[in-house]
Order: C-alpha cells, then sequence, then structure tokens
C-alpha cells in the first residue's frame, strides 16, 4: 500500500514574532487537491456555475435556472447551452476519481451522466443507472437502491493504462458524437462536480462522500461507505451504532476545513418530509459539531398500534443531538406524507423517548400534541429541549 505524507509548514514571523500558518484553502473533505471543483452559486434569483480551481475548463459563465436543492443553490442542467467540458489531460495513465451530486426529474428514465472522450472516440460512459466501457463493451449496473432514488451522489474511479498517451476529456449530461446511444440526455439539475487525477483512497473517498451527503442531504446507507467522517477523518457517525435506524441519515452541522455549513436539512429520498434546523442564540455554531437523525424505514401508513396505545405510524427516528444552552434544534414534520384514514376531531401527537432506548417507557417518554388531523399545515416544534436527559440521542 502506498503511503502519502504531508508535512505542514510553519513560518516563525521576524518581525512579529508569532508563528503564521500557511493558510490552506478549504476544500470537500480536506483532500487536496481537486483537479476541477465545479458547483452551484446564487446571487438572489440568478444562478451560476463557479469553477473553484485553476485548471482551465469549459464551464459556461452566463446567467442559469436554478432551484434549491436541500437548501444549497443547483443549478437545472439546459442541454442546449451548457456544455460542461473537462479537459482530463494527455497520458497513457488515466487515474480518475469523481463525484457528481444530481437529482433527475424521471429515475426511470435511463440518463447520461457523463461520457470520457479522446480525438475520436468515446471510451467510457456512465447514466444514472450503469457504467458502461465502450472498450470492452461491458456493463456495470448500479446497486437497486442507488438506481431508484432521485437525488444522487455519483462515484467513479478509474485506473487504467492505454497503449498510446491520449487527450481526453470529460462531458457532462450530452450525447457523445461519436457514438449513437441509447440513454437520453440528462434532464435534471446539478449540484456540484469533484474531479481528481487520481485514484482516492478509501478514508479520502469517505471524507469526500461524507461533506456532500451532509450537504445534501443524501444518504450513504445507499453505498458501500457506511460511517460519515469529518475532514480530520474521526467518525461522526458510526453505523455499528445505529442499528436498525440505518434508512435517510441526514445531518447538520459545521466543517470549516471542508468549507462545510449546512444548518438546515431535510433527506432528498423524502424531500421535506422532516426538516431539521440548527440554531444559536448567539450566532455561533461551533467547528466540527454535528447533528444526525435516521429512521427505521419502515412506512408512514396510519394503522393501530399495540394494545392501549392511539392509532399511529411505524416509522421512528433516532436524533443523535448533544445539547448546549445556545444550540437548539426546530423540527418540522409535513403530514402530507402520512397515508391512510385518519379518525375525525383528533390531533398529531409526537411521542418522545428521551433516553434514546426506544423502549418508551412512561417515565422516560413525553408526548407533545401538535396540529390538527384535519389541517394541511406542517407540524412545527421550535425550541423544544431534545436532549432533556443528556443522553445524546433521543428516539
Amino acid at each position: 500500500m502506498n503511503k502519502k505524507i504531508f508535512l505542514l509548514l510553519m513560518l516563525l514571523s521576524t518581525t512579529a514574532g508569532s508563528l503564521v500558518f500557511a493558510q490552506q484553502k478549504s476544500v470537500p473533505g480536506n483532500v487536496q487537491e481537486p483537479f476541477f471543483w465545479i458547483k452551484s452559486r446564487a446571487n438572489n434569483d440568478a444562478y451560476y456555475w463557479e469553477s473553484l480551481t485553476k485548471t482551465e475548463a469549459k464551464v459556461p459563465t452566463n446567467t442559469q435556472k436554478g432551484t434549491a436543492f436541500n437548501f444549497n443553490p443547483s443549478i437545472i442542467f439546459d442541454t442546449a447551452q451548457d456544455s460542461l467540458v473537462l479537459p482530463l489531460g494527455v497520458n497513457s495513465k488515466k487515474k480518475q476519481t469523481v463525484f457528481m451530486v444530481y437529482k433527475v426529474k424521471d429515475s426511470l428514465k435511463e440518463q447520461l451522466l457523463w461520457t470520457i472522450n479522446d480525438t475520436k472516440k468515446t471510451v467510457s460512459v456512465a447514466t444514472n443507472k450503469r457504467l458502461v466501457d465502450l472498450k470492452k463493451y461491458s456493463y456495470r449496473s448500479y446497486n437497486e437502491k442507488v438506481k431508484l432514488q432521485k437525488a444522487n451522489i455519483h462515484f467513479f474511479q478509474q485506473n487504467i493504462t492505454d497503449t498510446v498517451a491520449k487527450p481526453s476529456s470529460l462531458t457532462i449530461g450530452l450525447k457523445s458524437k461519436f457514438e449513437k446511444l441509447p440513454p437520453e440526455e440528462f434532464n435534471g439539475n446539478i449540484s456540484e462536480i469533484l474531479v481528481y487525477n487520481r485514484v482516492l483512497s478509501g478514508v479520502e473517498t469517505q471524507k469526500v462522500a461524507s461533506y456532500l451527503a451532509v450537504k445534501y442531504g443524501i444518504s450513504l446507507s445507499q453505498f458501500e461507505i457506511k460511517n460519515y467522517l469529518n475532514s480530520s477523518g474521526m467518525t461522526i457517525w458510526d453505523n455499528d451504532k445505529h442499528k436498525g435506524f440505518q434508512s435517510s441519515i441526514t445531518a447538520v452541522g459545521r466543517d470549516d476545513v471542508s468549507g462545510l455549513l449546512q444548518l438546515k436539512s431535510s433527506n432528498m429520498a423524502e424531500e421535506g418530509l422532516l426538516t431539521m434546523e440548527l440554531k444559536s442564540k448567539t450566532n455561533k455554531i461551533p467547528n466540527d459539531y454535528f447533528v444526525f437523525w435516521s429512521d427505521n424505514a419502515k412506512n408512514l401508513l396510519v394503522k393501530k398500534q399495540e394494545q392501549g396505545e392511539p392509532v399511529g405510524v411505524d416509522r421512528q427516528w433516532q436524533l443523535d443531538f448533544t445539547g448546549t444552552s445556545d444550540l437548539n434544534l426546530d423540527w418540522t414534520f409535513d403530514p402530507k406524507f402520512i397515508k391512510g384514514t385518519l379518525p375525525k376531531d383528533t390531533y398529531y401527537w409526537l411521542l418522545v423517548d428521551h433516553s434514546g432506548k426506544g423502549t418508551y417507557e412512561e417515565n422516560n417518554s413525553e408526548y407533545i400534541k401538535l396540529g390538527s388531523t384535519s389541517s394541511k399545515e406542517k407540524l412545527v416544534l421550535k425550541d423544544f429541549n431534545w436532549d432533556q436527559q443528556k443522553s445524546g440521542s433521543v428516539k
């Protein structure tokens, strides 16, 4: 295994008599240095492509149409005007790692995410359903969980050696000019693209994926990567400690080295169902502070629960929140996702187990009265003490 050693340069200022640090640019997961880093940017109602690396790319500079993607700007990709072409250089050794955050309008249709092309041929293709190697005429379908989601983090790595060094490029969303391919051109929106001219290590991959997952409300549970890491490589969400609650993992938090500040989030698998917003009375969110929640993947069909209990849904959530006197969470739930017939003249109630054990024993539990079932308004809890027992976890 190759080991890479990074040196931190400390310069002693002879005039001020103090240490001056060579400041490092904030990059996703603190993984240096993206060959291309392109993301959506918004200025009021105007949206733009923003290139954050020095490598030259063919990126449109004109105003785009856009929308929100987990409270972050996202450009609605227009195949007529968006020609995103990223030159990968001239080399016989092809080493790339690609991340792309996107959302398609129709997940049932196969759509192009990108093509890798040399001067006369398309060599590789990625769609929202599979990867295709046109040299070997072979393909690999994605995991079923990945295919069915409209919003995804696309991940691709290659490490191959060609017989001749040829210039190659990565073209986003458009059909190949060399091949007649059956997938349609991309139809949806794109938020962020990261390309590295090397194969990232497992930890590096995990750190970048965690940054994107937290920022865009896309659960890593659909990938082989399970744990979430911060930019220092520390585990901030451990899959093994959340048995039975490994679905729709969502978070808010701050990681300065990654340039991440996500204060409001809703999982994109059921966008708008449950939203959490992190607030500070002093307007100071601590660095490397995160709040996570996930669910048990049960349905939202109203039915009779155990004997003596009111009607309800089987869905449960686990919230990992270490409260402070300064920080609190606003909780919002959209009842339009609940299915089934609701009894007339009744109210929604939230049952909270403050111990975090999920036993819902009387001395640890609390019923909170919410809105009327006859109303279509969202259910809201503000300034609620989620960490009453200082357990750091609640169900």
